[in-house]
């Protein structure tokens, strides 16, 4: 296992545990001593100590949010997961395994498992994405970030034709 992707599961494992109400990067940082402050600190750090490089701190962070933004219904994260986790050639079977007791409420990923689903796609990504190529992943994650801050993403996913569809795929409600 990635002792990286250890590091950013105890991140998100504290904030189950110890988190508070805030919700959002936004009210994170207000309320200055949260836990998800020490992950909006903490992922990105990892990111670098990882790949060395800003280009995959970013990638790695804004990946490990954005799924943790899509980990409010069941199934939703890992489906994404899986769905990137193939053209970026990431491991399927922990994703896989997990996913029937997700859809059926049996578990939940929580943000230790959410975030590491999403900094092994940013650790991937770093593989597979070079120059503008990186650059572009980049941006659109940071502007689909910057979407889940303003709005529901998960509300967006419901109301939009074929990804309302996929989302309830499998779900029992």
């Amino acid at each position: 296992s990635d002792p990286g992707i250890t590091l950013v599961t105890l991140l998100g494992f504290l904030d189950d545990v110890y988190g508070g109400e805030e919700r959002g990067v936004r009210a994170h940082l207000r309320a200055r001593r949260t836990t998800g402050v020490l992950k909006a600190v903490g992922i990105p750090l990892i990111g670098l100590w990882r790949t060395r490089s800003v280009s995959g701190a970013l990638l790695v962070a804004f990946s490990a949010n954005f799924l943790n933004q899509l980990d409010t219904r069941p199934g939703r994260c890992l489906k994404a997961y899986l769905i990137a986790a193939v053209p970026l050639r990431a491991p399927l079977g922990r994703a896989v395994l997990l996913l029937p007791y997700d859809l059926a409420e049996r578990t939940m990923l929580g943000d230790a498992g959410s975030n590491a689903f999403g900094a092994m796609l940013g650790l991937k990504s770093v593989d597979r994405f070079h120059g503008w190529h990186r650059w572009a992943a980049i941006g659109t994650l940071a502007g689909l970030n910057l979407l889940g801050e303003r709005t529901s993403i998960g509300r967006l996913v419901e109301r939009t034709p074929g990804l309302r569809e996929l989302d309830r795929l499998g779900r029992l409600r």
